[in-house]
């Protein structure tokens, strides 16, 4: 309608300006429209195409934006993702490190160790080489010692018999001194006939089995002071009798240790006007060690310092006296063949009695020891495997 409107005007201007040809000039300017209206429409679909353009290129950069955030996303997890990895590298080379150091280690003890199982093997071998020398040794010296005593004996027989018969023939003839002497000899002669005894029942205990039985221990002492009864003659002993239990153990052996420690106890407190000597138990009450006495209680008095701890399977027994005592400096002397603390002057001995104690003891798994004050007395402990109950 508005270009019909325009034509028309154009038209009514061109005759009142006189144009000759309106026609054509009409139409001129209908092409000119046209071509306009041509340029328009592409100039439209241009602008529509710019337009199309540059919604695709925001839809496009917002693809890229996206596109950039989500690199930037994986490059921030990937940073992480690495953060994470070096840590997990510097975690691994510590343990790395740590496992080298504790390698080394490991290698440096191994090879301690081999050398300490290697030298304990030596050693060992050496012990075992030992024992079996001092095992012969002393086999060969037991078959010796008793060898010798049994030929000993006969000299000792010629010496004790040509004395008496010296005596009886030449008692006329012979002044004091050499009555002295003869008697000496016969001292000295009875003494090396106790001293082989002694040695070949030292010799003997090493080739006895034990023969195991329960033994009333109370039972045992009475009989061995019985037997002691000679050597108490005249004197003033006090005994004082503890609890005594039931052992397991060789009657025999047992017999002949008490009557060593018994007879100690009576020879050396042969000087005390009244000699005290006691027997009796050690038992652990309220963490004291204690003496158990005859009527069943226990009293704490001297305590024995030497006992550290009492196995449940053993009892310990002690025998007390007032004697002469010795210096505890020479306790480990105590025990030793031919080892006498007192000389042969004060006390007769041949220094072997508790050295047969001890080998006794130890025979059966047990211990023995002694406290002593010089002047004040001594006391012996010795332990042995209990009596199990209901046996």
């Amino acid at each position: 309608m508005a270009q019909q409107q325009a034509v028309a005007q154009l038209a009514h201007e061109a005759d009142r300006e006189g144009v000759q040809d309106p026609e054509s000039t009409l139409r001129a300017v209908l092409n000119i429209l046209e071509d306009f209206n041509l340029e328009k429409g592409r100039q439209e679909e241009t602008q529509r195409a710019v337009l199309n353009i540059l919604d695709d290129f925001n839809l496009e950069k917002g693809r890229q934006e996206e596109t950039q955030r989500a690199v930037l996303n994986i490059l921030d997890d990937f940073n992480l993702e690495k953060g994470r990895q070096e840590e997990t590298q510097r975690a691994a080379f510590n343990i790395l490190e740590d496992f080298n150091v504790e390698k080394t280690k490991v290698e440096t003890a191994s090879e301690g160790l081999k050398k300490e199982v290697a030298e304990r093997k030596r050693a060992e071998e050496e012990i075992r080489k030992r024992t079996e020398q001092v095992d012969a040794a002393n086999k060969e010296l037991e078959a010796f010692s008793y060898s010798v005593s049994h030929d000993l004996r006969a000299p000792l027989r010629h010496v004790n018999g040509f004395t008496d018969l010296l005596q009886k023939h030449a008692a006329s003839t012979l002044d004091e001194k050499g009555k002295r002497y003869l008697r000496t000899i016969a001292d000295s002669v009875k003494q090396m006939g106790l001293l082989i005894d002694d040695l070949l029942a030292f010799s003997k205990m090493s080739r006895t089995e034990l023969r195991f039985a329960t033994v009333n221990f109370e039972q045992l002492v009475e009989q061995v002071l019985d037997e002691l009864k000679p050597e108490m003659d005249g004197r003033r002993i006090a005994w004082t009798f503890g609890t005594l239990p039931e052992v397991r153990g060789d009657r025999a052996m047992l017999r002949q240790a008490l009557i060593n420690l018994l007879g100690n106890a009576v020879k050396y407190t042969r000087g005390r006007e009244e000699a005290k000597i006691e027997i009796g138990t050690v038992e652990m009450v309220n963490g004291q060690w204690s003496m158990v006495h005859e009527s069943g209680q226990t009293g704490v008095g001297h305590q024995p310092s030497t006992i550290n701890h009492q196995p449940s399977n053993e009892v310990v027994i002690y025998v007390r006296d007032n004697g002469v005592g010795f210096d505890m400096q020479y306790a480990h002397k105590l025990f030793g063949v031919f080892q006498r603390l007192h000389g042969a002057t004060e006390f007769e001995g041949t220094g072997i009695g508790l050295a047969l104690v001890q080998r006794i003891i130890h025979k059966h798994g047990g211990r023995i020891w002694a406290e002593s004050v010089v002047d004040k007395g001594t006391t012996f402990y010795f332990s042995l495997p209990a009596q199990a109950g209901g046996e």
